[in-house]
This record gives C-alpha cells, sequence and structure tokens, in this order.
C-alpha cells in the first residue's frame, strides 16, 4: 500500500453581519498512487471494439498521476503512469474524461517505438480502481 501524506489548506470565510473573518486549517489525506486496472481502448491510435475493451483482462498495478518536464515538447505536461510489475505504461498530456462509482477514463496520448523512433498516438485508458485498496485505506 502507497504512504500517506497530509495537505493542509486554508478556508477564508467572511460573514457581513458581524464582519469577522475566520480563518480555518483542514488536513486532508491523500494518497500519490492508486491501485487500478488500466484498459487501454485503442491500439496504435485505432479505436478498439467496446465489447473488447470491456473483456480485455487489462493491467494491474499503481497509477500516478504528476505533472513533469518533457523533453520532447520541451515543456511541463501532466502524465498518467500506471507501474505494474513487469512493465510501466505512460499516457501524455493526461486528464480525466468522466468519473464513475470505481471507475473513470484518462485520455491523452502514447509513445510508442516504430521502425526505430518514437511515434505519438492518441490513447484513453479505462480505469477500474482497485475496491480492497480503496476501503483499506478508509
Amino acid at each position: 500500500m502507497s504512504a500517506p501524506f497530509t495537505v493542509h489548506y486554508t478556508v477564508c470565510t467572511y460573514s457581513i453581519k458581524s464582519g469577522e473573518i475566520a480563518l480555518l486549517s483542514t488536513p486532508i489525506l491523500l494518497y500519490h498512487h492508486m491501485k487500478v486496472t488500466i484498459r487501454p481502448t485503442r491500439n496504435d491510435g485505432v479505436a478498439r471494439d467496446r465489447q473488447a475493451v470491456q473483456r480485455s483482462e487489462g493491467h494491474a498495478g499503481e497509477l500516478e498521476i504528476k505533472d513533469t518536464a518533457d523533453e520532447g515538447l520541451k515543456r511541463i505536461v501532466k502524465l498518467a503512469k500506471l507501474t505494474t510489475t513487469y512493465q510501466t505504461y505512460e499516457l501524455f498530456e493526461a486528464h480525466v474524461v468522466w468519473v464513475s462509482e470505481n471507475r473513470m477514463c484518462l485520455s491523452g496520448f502514447e509513445r510508442v517505438k516504430k521502425g526505430g523512433r518514437m511515434v505519438e498516438y492518441t490513447q484513453s485508458w479505462i480505469c477500474t480502481v482497485d475496491k480492497q485498496d480503496y476501503w483499506r485505506r478508509r
């Protein structure tokens, strides 16, 4: 299980009647990794059949989403990285398309080595959150 870290944020409230300002500091427990299973929706940029995506076993591992410097684009990008026992999958310019119960869809692009050079393809991942890991954290 990933080690949690605590983030503090400050909320400022103002009451018009009393003219008072109250500052509240509330700790939030966050996890920087999440156990998920991803099911890619495309092969080399070509959409897969919906039923084939649903039936696929997918790749289970630790999902991390962070901002990182990208050498190819020469700027900061949002990177979703799934680390499994044997392999790492990366989704560049990742953004959340939808969230529902214990699933979400991330979309962006992937880099694949083809013919000795890197090629970028559009990709989306259907991510299913490991429910046991989720409830263990509560």
